[in-house]
């Protein structure tokens, strides 16, 4: 069983490597060493339908701190993450949203308190890594939280994290680290 889930993790890497290139050809000689996916979650009662990577950069640098600046009520938005040992969403926020974390957000070691924390608070947003992929089929079939679809900029359709957006390089928020190459 084990060499199996490492075999379909590896055919997954080398096809969202292939999907890379598309998006970035500079990246076409250089292969992921590692990957992550990123989820954004919230409370269920949220009326914003989806955010754009703009939308998530002045939430998590804290130029956005109502709904309201985002199409939202007026709520003050509390932003809870996962940050569970070898996670490395600080990294992905970095590079992905090119954002600098800020002390506001409440970080949580255990994907269940953050999700309690999420479908507790009516303004919460999670930011979760699809790591936690049980955790995360469990979200989806769960009404006390809610996945927002994410949309590269304003002029694009929003997507809901899935394998199909990943490899066709719709879902932004993808974070890829590379090893060391040269250059062919």
């Amino acid at each position: 069983m084990i060499r199996v889930s490492y075999l379909l993790a590896t055919f997954l890497s080398l096809l969202l490597c292939s999907s890379i290139t598309k998006a970035n050809p500079e990246d076409a000689h250089r292969i992921p060493s590692k990957w992550e996916i990123v989820v954004i979650i919230g409370h269920p009662s949220n009326q914003v339908s989806e955010l754009s990577v703009n939308d998530l950069r002045k939430i998590v640098m804290a130029e956005s701190t109502n709904w309201q600046n985002v199409g939202g009520v007026d709520r003050p938005i509390e932003i809870y993450m996962l940050q569970a040992p070898g996670s490395a969403l600080d990294e992905i926020m970095r590079s992905v949203l090119n954002a600098q974390l800020q002390e506001r957000i409440q970080k949580e070691s255990f994907f269940n308190s953050l999700l309690l924390r999420v479908s507790a608070v009516e303004g919460a947003i999670g930011l979760v890594p699809i790591s936690n992929s049980v955790q995360l089929r469990n979200l989806l079939d769960q009404t006390s939280i809610k996945v927002f679809p994410i949309k590269w900029d304003e002029s694009s359709n929003a997507v809901l994290p899935s394998l199909e957006a990943m490899l066709n390089g719709l879902y932004p928020l993808i974070w890829r680290d590379y090893a060391p190459s040269e250059r062919p």
